[in-house]
Parts: structure tokens; sequence; C-alpha cells
């Protein structure tokens, strides 16, 4: 523990801020508040839905110009194919995010309980049994 009591990142030892901390967590006002100040790279899952957006937008405009020939066509189904793609893209991450964290929690208090309960008893499946779990 920190001398100031604060949470301490495993990887570095360094204090988290206040805002690593809730990066953790899909935080639309996080999102609002980075994306005012284009710091979009604190946001969890923004820089790829950007990049997918931009894709998805290209493919649509280029797709719509090949088929219509009119230039300003294209560039509108393009910025609607960008902020679908992003939103679309963005959400899909954040679920994703969301229960890939959920398994983790999940796991993580079957291991506490196991260890709780294995304080020197039998393991309780058979093919465990030969296992050391020192």
């Amino acid at each position: 523990m920190p001398e100031d009591g604060g949470e301490r990142n495993s990887s570095s030892r360094l204090p988290l801020s206040e805002d690593e901390i809730r990066a953790k967590k899909y935080d639309p006002q996080l999102f609002l508040e980075n994306a005012r100040n284009f710091q979009l790279t604190k946001v969890p899952c923004a820089k790829d839905s950007l990049f997918q957006g931009a894709l998805g937008g290209a493919t649509v405009g280029v797709v719509r110009f090949i088929r219509t020939k009119y230039i300003g066509s294209a560039v509108s189904w393009s910025i609607g194919g960008f902020v679908a793609s992003s939103l679309i893209s963005l959400e899909i991450c954040r679920r994703t995010r969301e229960n890939h964290e959920a398994k983790l929690r999940e796991a993580k208090q079957a291991m506490q309980q196991f260890r709780e309960t294995q304080s020197g008893k039998q393991l309780p499946y058979s093919q465990d049994r030969g296992i050391s779990h020192e």
C-alpha cells in the first residue's frame, strides 16, 4: 500500500490517477470529457472504434460513389457510415470488455474460495489430486 492510502498499479508501482481508475470501466462521462479535450487514447475501445468507423465510412462512400457517380451523395453516405460503424464498434467493444471483466471477477472469486477451502484438504476432483498446489 502506498503511504497516501491510494491504490498502486502492480506493473509500474505508481499510484493510479482518478482517470486511470475510471478508464478501467466504460464511463460515458469520461468519454465525453476526453472527447472534448481530444484525449481519446485514455478511453477504452475509442481508438479501435474510430479506426473501424473510418474504414466502414470509407467503404460505404466508395461503394456509393461507384453505384451512383455522385460525389455529394457518396460523402453523405460515408459520413453516415463512419458514425454508424463507430458507434456499433464502440458498443460491441464495451460489451465484450464488460463480459471479460465479469468472467475475471468470477474466476478471482472462485480462486479465493478454493484457497480458503483447501488449506490442507484433499482436492475435489480425482484427476487433480496428483497435482501439487504449493
